[in-house]
């Protein structure tokens, strides 16, 4: 046996070491929300990389800094350095597995659910190429299966949710992967929350959250709280809810990151909103949506969105009918312009509804029917079974109007008018409850 070569291959064997080492740290950094030592330990990964010309490190250096990226909301460059990953020398795939889900999350944050479940897709049918799964092939279909998990919640297909959410745990536990099991404990969570089941959501949560705090992921920590303290306003239990979401507060405002200061008053606003305490309630919301005023186009969009939505209802309680109007107007606008079918088609019928009660059953029908069109269009069968039945009640109330004329005096029309507004507001709160998992 050469001496030379067996030294030569140790030194290999270490070299490869080191670096495994430099990249659990980075993606520990990057956890933590040091980006600044993240993006120094990528920049230390890819020297070493190049000088032993080991394209797969290199990458994988390329995968940190479009996680920093991500992180720091810079989407634009984290979308490009996702790109680069895809089409790396190495034609590592795994690699361009993590960067297809990349540009999954990035399509998902800005509101275009389609193009997500796309990448995300064609991220499993690359991965499906292997049939002995590595350790890397497994970690990116954890990640797949996470987000895959947050797409098919915001389509309220709860079954698909589980099935994946289960595989997570299972490769996350396999993988002894406390990061993964963090992920999928909050996803978890959410989703039982979105479908209310509290108890099993705060258990979640909190198993999560142990976790995080375990290993001080303090980005993770600080997106759980706020849903932690929602499901405990919902089992009735404000004072701890409150506790949860000053506790979410205090680490967001460390943290620096308006978004996670935006989800924390949301938090607040829905506790308040449940004790029937309307103005702080409108207070918190509206304190959540100047912050989301002051984000850049398109960041936190999901975020932004339950801020509208809760607003939307707190102002259906107080009855601030002009305030109402505006808040759909601008949720409109926003998910139009953003491509944002599903809670546009939400807003179009609380719109519709809205104008029912003022009577104005022309434009009610025309929002209706340009919701139907959108649910056709893209398959949204839960959906379209909600607006026609919506039709139909615009359609049976403009008859029942058409009858007050001839047959009722004028001051039994103004009472009657007056009913069919209470009983149009009471619809819409019984709408937006019905489609709440899906706007959650």
């Amino acid at each position: 046996m050469d001496p030379t070569n067996s030294s030569k291959g140790q030194s290999e064997q270490l070299i490869l070491k080191d670096l495994n080492q430099l990249v659990e740290s980075a993606k520990l950094h990057v956890e933590q929300g040091e980006f600044e030592g993240a993006f120094k330990l990528a920049q230390k990964i890819r020297k070493i990389a190049h000088k032993h010309n080991n394209d797969y490190f290199d990458g994988q250096a390329t995968v940190i800094e479009a996680s920093c990226f991500f992180h720091l909301k810079d989407f634009d460059n984290a979308a490009e350095k996702y790109q680069q990953v895809i089409i790396h020398p190495s034609e590592d795939i795994s690699l361009a597995a993590r960067g297809l889900n990349g540009l999954a999350i990035i399509a998902g944050i800005q509101g275009d659910y389609f193009l997500c479940e796309r990448y995300l897709l064609q991220a499993l049918a690359l991965l499906d190429k292997h049939q002995n799964k590595t350790k890397d092939d497994l970690d990116s279909l954890k990640r797949i299966f996470n987000n895959l998990i947050v797409i098919y919640r915001q389509w309220g297909d709860f079954d698909k949710a589980l099935h994946y959410l289960e595989r997570c745990i299972e490769i996350s536990t396999q993988l002894s992967d406390d990061s993964g099991l963090i992920t999928a404990y909050a996803n978890a969570g959410r989703l039982y929350l979105d479908y209310f089941k509290y108890e099993s959501a705060i258990e979640n949560l909190e198993t999560g959250i142990i976790l995080a705090e375990t290993i001080d992921a303090r980005i993770r920590l600080v997106s759980m709280l706020p849903n932690l303290a929602e499901a405990y306003t919902m089992i009735g239990e404000f004072q701890k809810a409150e506790q949860i979401i000053d506790k979410a507060l205090s680490l967001a405002f460390e943290l620096g990151d308006a978004a996670f200061v935006a989800h924390a008053r949301n938090a607040a606003a829905i506790l308040h909103f449940t004790k029937k305490d309307y103005q702080k309630a409108l207070f918190f919301v509206n304190a959540a949506i100047d912050l989301h005023r002051s984000f850049e186009e398109a960041q936190d969009f999901e975020i932004l969105i339950r801020s509208l939505v809760i607003k939307i209802q707190v102002n259906l309680e107080l009855e601030m009918h002009d305030e109402l109007l505006a808040d759909l107007e601008e949720a409109l606008k926003i998910t139009k312009k953003q491509n944002v079918i599903l809670y546009h088609i939400i807003f179009l019928n609380i719109k519709a509804m809205l104008k029912v009660s003022e009577n104005d059953f022309s434009e009610a029908k025309g929002l209706i029917d340009e919701a139907t069109v959108f649910c056709k269009e893209y398959k949204l069968l839960s959906h379209l079974e909600h607006t026609q039945e919506n039709r139909e009640l615009v359609v049976k109330l403009e008859q029942a109007n058409k009858a007050y004329d001839l047959a009722i005096s004028h001051q039994q029309k103004v009472q009657k008018e007056q009913e069919n507004r209470q009983n149009t507001i009471k619809i819409i709160k019984d709408y937006i409850t019905e489609v709440l998992p899906t706007i959650r």
